[in-house]
C-alpha cells in the first residue's frame, strides 16, 4: 500500500501477517534516504515490518540506502508476542532492506521493546562487499520489560556487527544466525548466506543478558565467519547471564568468545548457558543456574561457585588462579599445577582430576570435600592444612571417593599423589575402602639422611646408603641430602619419597630414574638434575637448581630473590610445569633457540639470558626484568 504525500516526502508501508504495522520513509535529494518507524508496532511470529527506501534504480524488491544512512526505530514501542502453537525458531521480524552499499544500520532512538516473543532483526545488506557490514547498537534498545529473544541475521554475505552494554536486555536471549540456514521469519522462510564475514556481538562495557546462542558455521572453510563474541581489555568487562528469558532458558553458544588478550569476565545467575567453541574468559562466577564451559576454553581468572552448577568439561584454568567452592557443584574440574582449590560451604565436586596444584582445608573447619563423581589421580597434589586446627588422625578429607576403572590404590605409594603441608606434615593419606573415603593417618615413614656408606651412589631400596632409623630406603620415606657432595643415581624404575630436602651447603647431581616427591632446596645448596623430578620444588636460602639433561614436572616456587633456577636446554619443563615467585631464572642453553614464556607467566623475578637464543611463543608477561649477559 502506498500513501500519496507531498513531493518532498514518499512513504512505503509493507505489512505481513495478522497485525498491521507501519513504516515511513523520507526522501531527500540525491537519492539519500533516512527511514524511520514512528508508529507503535505490534508483532507476533507470523508478522513483520519491512523498512526500505524506494529507488527505481534498485527495483521494487528492495530499496537503496546510500553509504552512512540508516534505519531509525524512533521513540516508539515495539511489542512482540509469541504466537499460540509457535515453535522456538519462528520469529516476528523487523526487516532492514538494503543493497550493495556501505553499512546500512538499525539505529534505536528511545525505542522500547516489550513482550515475550521472538524478534528477528533481519538485514539484507552487503552482498559480499568487503566494507559493507551492517551494524546495530543494542544498548540503545530499552528491553527491560522484554523476556523474549532477538535474532541477528543477514540474508546476504556479510553478517551483522552488534554492540551491547548495560542491563536493558538483561532478560533477553541474543541469537546469532547460522550460515546457509533457513529461518521462519514473519511467516515466510528466509535463508542466510554468510560467505565473507561473521555475525559478531561486541561487549563495549559491563553487560547483562539472559543468554547467548549461535551455531558453528562448519560448512564454510574459513574460520573467520564463525559467530563471535568480542570485547576490549583483559577482563575489563563482565557479562552477566540471568536466565530471565521466558521463551528459552537453555542457551548454547558454539561460536568463539573472547581472545587471548581481549576477554570478558563471566557471571551465571540463572538459566542454562553452554559455550562449546573456542573461548577465553577472565574470572568465572556461578551464583545460580548451570554454566558449561566446553569446547576449548581458557579461564584466565579465578573461579567461584556459590550456588548452581559449573561444568568445566573443556576448560583449562591458568596457573596461579584459584577455585572457590561455596554451595552448588563443580563438575569436571582438573586441578593443575599452580591452581588452589578451597571450600567454605556445603558444595560438592563431580568428576575431579588432580594433576597438581593445592587443595586448602582452611575454610572447612574439620569437614571434608564431598565427591559425587569419579576421582582421577595424576600429578602430585598438595593438601594444605595451614590455618586449620580442626583435623586429627582418622578425620575424613574426601568422602564419596570413586576411582575410574583400572585404578588400584596402593597405600605404600600415597606420596605419589599427595603431599601434606601446614601444621601437620607428619600425616599421611590412607584410603578407607569400606566408606569410600580418604582419611588422615600417622606417617610412620623413616627419616633418612644420605651418607653413601655402601659407596655405590645408588638410590634404591637395597643399597645401605642412608643413616637414621634405617640404612636402606623404602618407598614413602623422607630423605635429606645435607652438607656433602656427590652424584646420586636413582633406581631406573624411579623412587618415591614423602619429602626431599637438600640443605646445609650440599652440592649434588642426580641421574638415573625419576624422583617423585615434594622437595626443598635451601641453605645455599645446589642441585643439578639429569633425570625427571616430579613434584613441588621450593627454592630458598640463595640456593641453585640446575636442569641439565633432565626435566622438571611440577611447580617451582622461589622463597627469596637470591635463589636461582638454571636452564641448560629449551625443553627443561614438562607441559604442566610452572615457575612462581621472585628470584633468578637463567637461560643458558648454548646454541638452542626457544622460550619458556608459558612456564614463566606467574614468575615475577629476573630472567637472565646467558647463552642461546630466546624467541618465539606467546607474550612473555611474567618477569619484572630481563638481563642479557
Amino acid at each position: 500500500m502506498k500513501l500519496r504525500l507531498p513531493l518532498t516526502l514518499r512513504a512505503r508501508i509493507i505489512a505481513r501477517g495478522t497485525r498491521a504495522a507501519a513504516a515511513a520513509c523520507m526522501l531527500s535529494s540525491g537519492w539519500a534516504y533516512a527511514s524511520t518507524i514512528s508508529t507503535n508496532v505490534t508483532l507476533d511470529d507470523t508478522s513483520s515490518v519491512t523498512v526500505a527506501a524506494g529507488s527505481a534504480a534498485e527495483g521494487t524488491t528492495y530499496g537503496k540506502i546510500t553509504s552512512g544512512d540508516a534505519i531509525t526505530i524512533g521513540n516508539v514501542t515495539v511489542s512482540v508476542t509469541h504466537g499460540i502453537g509457535s515453535t522456538l525458531d519462528t520469529w516476528a521480524a523487523l526487516f532492514l532492506d538494503g543493497a550493495s552499499i556501505d553499512n546500512a544500520n538499525f539505529i534505536f532512538n528511545g525505542t522500547t521493546l516489550t513482550g515475550n516473543g521472538n524478534l528477528a532483526l533481519a538485514f539484507r545488506n552487503g552482498n559480499g562487499n568487503a566494507d559493507s557490514v551492517p551494524y546495530t547498537n543494542l544498548a540503545s534498545l530499552n528491553g527491560s520489560g522484554f523476556t523474549g529473544r532477538i535474532l541477528l541475521m543477514n540474508q546476504w554475505n556479510n553478517g551483522i556487527a552488534a554492540d551491547y552494554s548495560g542491563e536493558l536486555l538483561k532478560n533477553t536471549e541474543i541469537v546469532l544466525a547460522k550460515d546457509h540456514a533457513s529461518y521462519t521469519i514473519g511467516g515466510a522462510s528466509v535463508s542466510t548466506a554468510l560467505n565473507r564475514y561473521k555475525n559478531a556481538l561486541n561487549l563495549t562495557g559491563n553487560a547483562s543478558l539472559s543468554g547467548v546462542s549461535a551455531e558453528r558455521n562448519e560448512s564454510i572453510s574459513s574460520p573467520t565467519v564463525n559467530p563471535s563474541m568480542t570485547t576490549t581489555g583483559a577482563g575489563t568487562n563482565t557479562l552477566t547471564l540471568t536466565g530471565g528469558c521466558t521463551t528459552n532458558q537453555t542457551s548454547v553458544f558454539a561460536g568463539n568468545a573472547g581472545a587471548s588478550g581481549a576477554y570478558f569476565n563471566l557471571v551465571q545467575q540463572g538459566g542454562s548457558q553452554t559455550f562449546s567453541g573456542t573461548n577465553y574468559f577472565g574470572s568465572v562466577s556461578v551464583t545460580g543456574g548451570t554454566l558449561t564451559l566446553g569446547g576449548t576454553t581458557a579461564v584466565k581468572g579465578d573461579v567461584s561457585v556459590t550456588s548452581g552448577v559449573l561444568n568445566l568439561s573443556g576448560a583449562t584454568i591458568d596457573a596461579g588462579k584459584n577455585v572457590a567452592l561455596g554451595g552448588g557443584r563443580i563438575d569436571n574440574l582438573t586441578l593443575r599445577v599452580g591452581n588452589t582449590l578451597s571450600q567454605t560451604g556445603s558444595g560438592t565436586l563431580g568428576d575431579l582430576t588432580l594433576s597438581g596444584g593445592t587443595i586448602s582445608f582452611a575454610g572447612l573447619d574439620g569437614a571434608s570435600y564431598s565427591l559425587t563423581g569419579t576421582l582421577t589421580l595424576g600429578s602430585l597434589t598438595t593438601l594444605d592444612f595451614s590455618n586449620s586446627t580442626s583435623y586429627a588422625e582418622g578425620t575424613t578429607l574426601f568422602s564419596g571417593v570413586s576411582f575410574g576403572s583400572g585404578f588400584t590404590w596402593n597405600e605404600d605409594e600415597w606420596a605419589r599423589y599427595f603431599t601434606v603441608t601446614g601444621t601437620e606434615e607428619n600425616w599421611k593419606i590412607v584410603y578407607d575402602q569400606a566408606n569410600s573415603a580418604f582419611k588422615i593417618a600417622a606417617n610412620t615413614a623413616a627419616q633418612l639422611t644420605w651418607d653413601n656408606a655402601a659407596g655405590t651412589g645408588a638410590w634404591n631400596t637395597t643399597d645401605a646408603n642412608w643413616e637414621g632409623s634405617s640404612t636402606t630406603f623404602k618407598t614413602g620415606d623422607a630423605v635429606t641430602f645435607s652438607g656433602t657432595t656427590g652424584t646420586v643415581t636413582a633406581d631406573a624404575d624411579g623412587v618415591l619419597a614423602s619429602k626431599v630436602t637438600v640443605t646445609n651447603g650440599a652440592n649434588f647431581a642426580w641421574a638415573g630414574g625419576s624422583v617423585t616427591g615434594p622437595m626443598t632446596i635451601d641453605g645455599a645448596s645446589s642441585l643439578t638434575v639429569d633425570n625427571t623430578v616430579t613434584g613441588a620444588v621450593s627454592l630458598a636460602g640463595a640456593s641453585t637448581l640446575t636442569v641439565g639433561t633432565g626435566m622438571l614436572d611440577g611447580i617451582v616456587t622461589f622463597g627469596d630473590a637470591a635463589s636461582k633456577l638454571v636452564l641448560t636446554k629449551t625443553n627443561a619443563f614438562s607441559a604442566t610445569a610452572t615457575v612462581v615467585g621472585s628470584g633468578v631464572v637463567e637461560v643458558n642453553w648454548g646454541t638452542q633457540t626457544g622460550n619458556v614464556n608459558a612456564q614463566l607467566a606467574g614468575f615475577t623475578g629476573t630472567l637472565q639470558i646467558a647463552g642461546g637464543r630466546y624467541e618465539g611463543g606467546s607474550t612473555l608477561s611474567g618477569p619484572s626484568s630481563i638481563v642479557v649477559t
